[in-house]
């Protein structure tokens, strides 16, 4: 229960109602002090009363998250998408009515769609979707710094528990989540924009944490794929909005895929992102020249039937590229990639096959398309692999060169 604080007073929310298929809403905006003034409530799911039809249907809010966005409003940000409610069948008989706006003439006009909800305090308001923005707002300066601050809203009139259930499982269950790699373009022009310190001290930290390094992981990308180039990369980036076409790898994956490598820990972070095209340019040709099928322009292989340019092949290859220059950066140089990289872990196609029939466990997929395409596959990968090449001559040549100082 998030607690009432209006004491004894009704009320009253000029609103609009509408219909959608014999379903009574009403929307209108709200201000903060009057939504926290409320009898709300969280209809939560309590292992006690699974077996009870008082069993609710919404996990407890989440604080830090419901935090972030009180501070998100009170840092001067707008909130501008509907919050959900409800007004309960029995709550909508006996503690809420709407009252339609009249005019008196000699032939009274009654405008159905425009009215007044009035709610007494002993209504018990439900929040369907919204209960973190508003957990936020609660400890919010709702009478002073946002007295001003509304949100919209749309209530559910006269409903039933289980359609107002269904109708949060319809939320939550059936939207799309929004991809984010147009957001990251945003996030790099405003760091060219406004500054990278200004970016970083934004109040909407959670959109700017990566501002540090994905202006220049989308700088990188974008100039290591340019037609002009005619790299292994070449129409091979999915980019927002583009249809898929002949790319194999999204562009959230292959700047994300960058973070290991420029990030706060990066071994390349130091260097010039001139400098870092031309590392992982030379990096990719000795790949695709010592793997050749997956990379294969004739026709004769699809590369899409490959990892290797895809999440699993980026996220673990440029893990291994960290790792060689973590360790070996005193020595080492791009021509030395073709005797470090000469190994079956990357060399051979199969590793990478989507198509093939694995003899062991009948699942299509060869032995790195098996593992999955979450953090830990990654560097299991990058592990095995690191393996094989420090067992190599060339590893222990550098090594040694290294321990000679």
């Amino acid at each position: 229960m998030i607690h009432n604080k209006n004491e004894g007073e009704t009320m009253s929310i000029p609103c609009t109602v509408f219909f959608q298929h014999n379903i009574m809403m009403l929307t209108g905006r709200i201000l903060l002090k009057d939504l926290v003034g409320m009898n709300l409530k969280i209809d939560q799911f309590h292992a006690k009363d699974v077996q009870s039809p008082n069993v609710g249907y919404q996990r407890a809010p989440e604080e830090r998250r419901a935090k972030r966005y009180g501070d998100y409003i009170s840092g001067g940000q707008v909130s501008p998408t509907s919050i959900l409610l409800a007004i309960r069948e029995e709550d909508a008989k006996f503690n809420a009515e709407i009252e339609y706006n009249s005019r008196k003439s000699d032939v009274p006009i009654i405008n159905k769609d425009s009215a007044i909800l009035k709610i007494k305090p002993s209504c018990v308001v439900y929040v369907v979707d919204g209960q973190h923005r508003i957990r936020g707002i609660s400890d919010c300066d709702v009478n002073g710094k946002l007295a001003n601050f509304a949100l919209p809203f749309t209530m559910l009139w006269n409903i039933n528990k289980f359609e107002e259930a269904k109708q949060f499982v319809t939320i939550n269950k059936t939207q799309k989540i929004v991809r984010t790699d147009l957001a990251e373009r945003f996030v790099a022009l405003e760091a060219k924009r406004k500054g990278l310190v200004a970016v970083i001290r934004d109040p909407n930290q959670m959109i700017f944490k990566n501002a540090e390094w994905i202006g220049r992981a989308l700088d990188i990308l974008d100039t290591l794929s340019e037609p002009s180039k005619n790299s292994v990369w070449t129409n091979r980036v999915r980019l927002p909005n583009e249809p898929k076409g002949e790319t194999t790898v999204s562009q959230k994956s292959f700047t994300d895929s960058l973070e290991p490598l420029i990030g706060s820990e990066g071994s390349l972070k130091e260097k010039k992102d001139c400098d870092i095209v031309d590392i992982l340019t030379h990096y990719w040709d000795v790949i695709s020249k010592l793997c050749k099928d997956p990379f294969d322009k004739s026709g004769q292989h699809n590369p899409n039937d490959y990892a290797i340019q895809q999440t699993i092949g980026v996220m673990a290859l440029h893990r291994v590229l960290n790792r060689l220059y973590r360790n070996l950066w005193k020595v080492l140089k791009p021509e030395h990639f073709e005797k470090l990289l000469d190994v079956d872990g990357i060399t051979n196609p199969a590793n990478w096959d989507r198509t093939i029939i694995n003899k062991d466990t009948e699942a299509k997929g060869g032995r790195w398309t098996l593992m999955g395409t979450n953090q830990k596959s990654f560097r299991i990968i990058e592990g095995d692999i690191m393996a094989e090449i420090k067992e190599t001559a060339e590893y222990k040549r550098l090594e040694k060169l290294i321990a000679e100082g």
